[in-house]
């Protein structure tokens, strides 16, 4: 959408641990949006921090199905069982 609209960025990745933040929102009941928004202001804060004087725009997204949350897969195998899970369900 950015380039579309004619602007120059960075991406400059987040060093935030998204697993934790994760974790702790999920034992706190938080809802899957609530995460997703909460890991963007997160990365947000930390690039911002290291740019000062930029505009920074964070970003999140979290998948939910059948009330599950999934999380990266950590190698193929993982992937393609994830795949096969969501496979014709509407997520």
């Amino acid at each position: 959408m950015l380039e579309n609209a004619g602007i120059t960025f960075d991406k400059i990745p987040a060093d935030v641990d998204e697993e934790k933040i994760l974790n702790t929102m999920c034992d706190q009941g938080a809802k899957p949006e609530d995460i997703a928004l909460e890991l963007g202001r997160k990365k947000a804060i930390e690039v911002s921090s290291k740019n000062p004087d930029a505009y920074t725009i964070g970003s999140d997204q979290i998948l939910e199905c059948d009330g599950i949350l999934f999380q990266k897969a950590h190698d193929v195998n993982e992937a393609r069982a994830k795949l096969k899970t969501l496979r014709g369900k509407k997520h």
